[in-house]
């Protein structure tokens, strides 16, 4: 029981990051090629990875800003 308890806590406080590799990216409102086109971001911007689905991952951005890019775009750190 303690084991499971560590464990869920242990993924609960992770927070992956990545770095954008891809020249100038466009980032979504939804996981979608289809959705509304947010904001774009440049090689080099650091995010948190807030969630997945599929090939495409939810971002944050140091100022805030968040939205959907695909996973190939970045390489996680």
């Amino acid at each position: 029981f303690l084991l499971l308890i560590t464990q869920f806590s242990y993924t609960q406080t992770k927070i992956d990051y990545a770095i954008l590799f891809k020249t100038v990216n466009i980032v979504k409102s939804a996981p979608s090629q289809n959705a509304t086109e947010l904001f774009s971001i440049h090689a080099g911007v650091k995010m948190k990875i807030t969630d997945q689905i599929g090939d495409w991952i939810s971002i944050e951005i140091q100022n805030g800003k968040s939205g959907w890019i695909l996973l190939s775009s970045v390489k996680r750190i």
